[in-house]
């Protein structure tokens, strides 16, 4: 035994092939033996292979991992938490594997681990992106929108905030189904909507504003009281500002309304289209022009005078047909008369016969000479005179009866 100590105490110092054929004869004999020798060894060697590198420590790794993974107590849990916390910080296909294979476990459970599991799973896939948050958000709006109480009536207020914010299909799908939901209902919320939708209707344009405005008109010109009322109005008034077709119907409805009726509102409108149509030009212009006058000579009074003096106004200042029509007429009128109008109307006329020429002239001279021959008095006198001078001046066939 003494030689056996010192053979080994020499064999552990040396060095070269000796001292290596004696460490490997004492790991094997330490290995296959049992009690404190075994257990010490085991330890070295434990420590040796995890401090070292390359396959030893590989090897060493891989062992160490089954035995614990196999057993069970303390020893097992301990090399449970680090294999998690290891596979947990690491990254590639060994914490992707970990990963489901956390989850598988958790998600199969029941109690406090479980609660905690779903809760992480719930965060992570709310926060992040892609097919695992699209498939989680189903997963969810599915277990809230079949659920009862609390949770289901927060759920649904969520997803109404999250549709009526967004945009594409989804939006439209919720606006549709709230708009089904509210027309059908009654109560406040069926008030409140319908009180919105015809507020987007009216201010919002295109095909949805066009049938919103038809379906107002029809219940508005439908009904009666208050609201009636106020939808006339303010269909006359948008009429009354418009342009094109509709404007131009309004206009004829109201004229039409306006000339049948009495009262205040027929002699408005009667103002109202003679002021238009004496403004006017045109064909209407014309027509109005016609009937006033038409009017105005058959009437009496007051406005048949003002309209028979406009009409003579307008005729002597005027020039063509009408101006020698009414001079015509005028002349005829005077000439038929008598008293102040007629002696003016002969002295105007004596007038513009002497200053003129041509046929008319000489008719007027002959007449003169005609009137004041067969007279007597002082104009018979003048106008003998007159003549004995102009006779007595000339020449010719009447110089010479005159000088005899």
């Amino acid at each position: 035994m003494l030689w056996s100590r010192r053979k080994a105490l020499v064999a552990s110092q040396g060095s070269g092939r000796v001292a290596r054929l004696w460490s490997r004869r004492k790991a094997l004999v330490a290995s296959q033996g049992s009690g404190r020798v075994a257990r010490l060894w085991s330890r070295r060697k434990a420590l040796v292979a995890s401090q070292g590198s390359g396959r030893v420590a590989r090897l060493w790794s891989r062992r160490k991992a089954l035995v614990a993974s196999q057993g069970s107590g303390r020893v097992a849990r301990l090399w449970s938490r680090r294999k998690a916390l290891v596979a947990s910080q690491g990254s590639g296909r060994v914490a992707r594997l970990w990963s489901r294979r956390k989850a598988l476990v958790a998600s199969q459970g029941s109690g406090r681990v479980a609660r905690l599991w779903s809760r992480r799973k719930a965060l992570v896939a709310s926060q992040g992106s892609g097919r695992v948050a699209r498939l989680w958000s189903r997963r969810k709006a599915l277990v809230a929108s079949q659920g009862s109480g609390r949770v289901a009536r927060l759920w649904s207020r969520r997803k109404a905030l999250v549709a009526s914010q967004g945009s594409g299909r989804v939006a439209r799908l919720w606006s549709r189904r709230k708009a089904l939901v509210a027309s059908q209902g009654s109560g406040r919320v069926a008030r409140l909507w319908s009180r919105r939708k015809a507020l987007v209707a009216s201010q919002g344009s295109g095909r949805v504003a066009r049938l919103w405005s038809r379906r107002k008109a029809l219940v508005a010109s439908q009904g009666s009281g208050r609201v009636a009322r106020l939808w006339s109005r303010r269909k006359a008034l948008v009429a009354s500002q418009g342009s094109g077709r509709v404007a131009r119907l309004w206009s004829r409805r109201k004229a039409l309304v306006a000339s049948q009726g009495s009262g205040r509102v027929a002699r408005l409108w009667s103002r109202r289209k003679a002021l238009v149509a004496s403004q006017g030009s045109g064909r209407v212009a014309r027509l109005w022009s016609r009937r006033k006058a038409l009017v105005a000579s058959q009437g009496s009074g007051r406005v048949a005078r003002l309209w028979s003096r406009r009409k003579a106004l307008v005729a002597s200042q005027g020039s063509g047909r009408v101006a020698r029509l009414w001079s015509r007429r005028k002349a005829l009128v005077a000439s038929q008369g008598s008293g102040r109008v007629a002696r003016l109307w002969s002295r105007r006329k004596a007038l513009v016969a002497s200053q003129g020429s041509g046929r008319v002239a000489r008719l007027w001279s002959r007449r003169k000479a005609l009137v004041a021959s067969q007279g007597s008095g002082r104009v018979a006198r003048l106008w003998s005179r007159r003549k004995a001078l102009v006779a007595s001046q000339g020449s010719g066939r009447v110089a010479r009866l005159w000088s005899s």
